[in-house]
C-alpha cells in the first residue's frame, strides 16, 4: 500500500502552484543579492554598504547547499505532498529561508555594530528612533531637538549639494514608532548590556508572519502573502539596515486579521497604532472607516462611532502631549518638512516619481528647493479617493479596502517629495495583498 501511494505521488504532474513559483523567484533574487552584496569582513568604510555586506556570508561556505535544500523542500512539498505533509514542508522551508535571508543578516549586522561603532551597520532612521527614545527618557522633546551630538552625526550621509544630514534637525516620524520601543530598549539593555532597534523590528516581523500563516485572512494564499512580505527583495535589504516599514505593516496586518474575525474596536486600535507610527498609514483610514460604517449599516449613530473610541483615545494620548509640548516643532517635523517644503529647511527631493524628473530636467534647480508637491497630491489624490470610496461603497470587502489603499499610495508616492526604494517595496507588498486577500464582503452588505 505504501509503495502504491509512493508511485501515485511520483506520477503527479510537476506543476508548481502560484506560491511555489513565487518562492522560486524570490529565492533566486535573495540568493543573487547575497552573492553580489560584497565582503563579509568588517572594515572602516563608513557606509550602508557595510550593512548589505553581511548578507555575503549567505553565499559562502556551506550555506548555498543549505539554501538549495530549502528550495528543494518547498518544491517537493508543493508538487508531491499534500495535507499535513505539504503544510509542514512549506512552513519549515519558509521559516528557515526567512531565518537565513532576513533574521540572520539582521542579527549579524547588530552584532557587528555593537562590536564596532553605533553609527555603522544601520540606517540613520534606525539610529534616530533609538535617540528619540533616549531624549524622551531624559526629559527632552524629541521634536525640534538637535541630533548633532548623537551617533547620527557620524553616519555617512551622501546627497548631491547637501553636506550635512538634514535629519539631524528633524524627527519626521510620529511618536508611537519610537515610544513603543522604550520598554524593549530598557529590557534588552538590562538583559544584554546593549540595544538595537532592530530587535524590536525582528519581533514585529515574526509577529506579522505568524498573523498571516495562522489566521484565515489570506486562506490558501497565506504562503504567497508570507513570501511577499518577508522575502520581498525590496523589503529584505532595507529591513536589515533598520528601516521601519515593518512597524506599519505589522499594525495594519493585525487590523485586517481582527476585522476578519469581527473584532472591530480592536481593529480600530491597531489602525490607530499604525497612524501614530508613520504617515504611510494615514491613507488607510478613509477606506477602513467606510468598511466599518458599512458593518454597522443598520445601527444608530452612536453604534457607528463606538468602534472608533479606542482608536481615538490612543491617538489623543500619543499625539496631544507632543503637539502641546511644542506645536511648531511637531508640525514642522511631521508635516511641513517632509511634505511639500516651504519651511526653514526642506527635505532633499528623493523620488522614484515626479521629483526625479523635476530635478533631472532642471524644473527644480536644487533638490532642496521648495516645490508644491502637496498640491499635486491633492489634485490627483482627492478625486481618486472619491472614486475608490464610491466603488467600495458598492462592494465592501477587505480585499477592496487593501487594494484601494495601495492604489492611493501609488498616486501619493509618485507625487511625493520622497519616494524611496523601500517605499516601492512597501507599495508592492500592499498591491500584492490586495490580489491575494480572500473576497469577504461586509456581512451587512451581503
Amino acid at each position: 500500500m505504501l509503495r502504491s501511494k509512493f508511485r501515485t505521488i511520483l506520477s503527479r504532474q510537476a506543476v508548481l502552484s502560484p506560491d511555489g513559483l513565487l518562492f522560486l523567484f524570490v529565492w533566486a533574487a535573495s540568493f543573487g543579492y547575497a552573492n553580489q552584496s560584497g565582503l563579509i569582513a568588517p572594515n572602516n568604510q563608513n557606509d550602508l554598504a557595510l550593512t548589505g555586506s553581511v548578507s555575503r556570508a549567505l553565499a559562502l561556505g556551506p550555506f548555498p547547499v543549505l539554501w538549495g535544500v530549502l528550495l528543494a523542500l518547498y518544491i517537493i512539498a508543493d508538487i508531491w505532498l499534500d495535507g499535513r505533509g505539504q503544510k509542514w514542508g512549506k512552513k519549515i522551508a519558509l521559516w528557515s529561508t526567512i531565518s537565513g535571508f532576513v533574521i540572520l543578516p539582521a542579527m549579524v549586522a547588530m552584532i557587528y555594530r555593537h562590536d564596532s561603532a553605533p553609527h555603522l551597520y544601520i540606517h540613520d532612521g534606525g539610529i534616530q528612533i533609538e535617540q528619540a527614545a533616549r531624549f524622551f527618557l531624559q526629559g527632552q522633546n524629541p521634536y525640534g531637538v538637535d541630533y548633532s551630538n548623537t551617533p547620527m552625526a557620524q553616519w555617512a550621509y551622501y546627497d548631491a549639494g547637501v553636506t550635512v544630514n538634514p535629519a539631524l534637525f528633524h524627527l519626521t516620524y510620529p511618536p508611537l514608532v519610537w515610544l513603543d520601543t522604550i520598554p524593549f530598549a530598557l529590557f534588552f539593555q538590562s538583559l544584554l548590556g546593549w540595544y538595537d532597534v532592530r530587535l524590536v523590528y525582528l519581533l514585529l516581523l515574526v509577529g506579522s508572519v505568524l498573523l498571516i500563516l495562522q489566521s484565515r485572512l489570506f486562506g490558501k494564499n497565506r504562503y504567497s502573502a508570507t513570501i511577499l512580505l518577508a522575502l520581498n527583495p525590496l523589503f529584505v535589504p532595507f529591513f536589515v539596515e533598520g528601516r521601519n516599514d515593518i512597524v506599519v505593516l505589522f499594525w495594519l496586518i493585525a487590523a485586517l486579521v481582527l476585522l476578519d474575525n469581527e473584532h472591530i474596536s480592536w481593529a480600530g486600535l491597531a489602525v490607530a497604532a499604525a497612524v501614530a507610527s508613520k504617515q504611510t498609514a494615514w491613507f488607510f483610514v478613509p477606506f477602513f472607516v467606510s468598511y466599518i460604517w458599512a458593518c454597522n449599516k443598520n445601527r444608530g449613530f452612536i453604534a457607528h462611532l463606538k468602534p472608533f473610541l479606542l482608536a481615538l483615545v490612543l491617538l489623543l494620548l500619543v499625539i496631544i502631549p507632543f503637539f502641546v509640548w511644542d506645536t511648531h516643532a511637531f508640525l514642522d517635523d511631521i508635516i511641513i518638512y517632509p511634505g511639500a517644503g516651504g519651511g526653514v529647511t526642506n527635505y532633499p527631493i528623493k523620488s522614484l516619481g515626479l521629483g526625479f524628473w523635476l530635478v533631472e530636467f532642471g524644473v527644480v534647480e536644487h533638490n532642496t528647493d521648495a516645490f508644491p508637491f502637496a498640491w499635486f497630491e491633492l489634485l490627483f489624490g482627492v478625486p481618486l479617493f472619491g472614486l475608490l470610496l464610491w466603488v467600495q461603497k458598492k462592494q465592501q470587502a477587505l480585499s477592496r479596502v487593501v487594494m484601494n489603499y495601495a492604489l492611493v499610495l501609488v498616486v501619493i508616492m509618485f507625487f511625493s517629495r520622497v519616494f524611496n526604494d523601500n517605499h516601492l517595496g512597501y507599495l508592492i507588498t500592499w498591491l500584492g495583498f490586495g490580489f491575494l486577500l480572500n473576497e469577504r464582503r461586509s456581512k451587512k452588505n451581503e
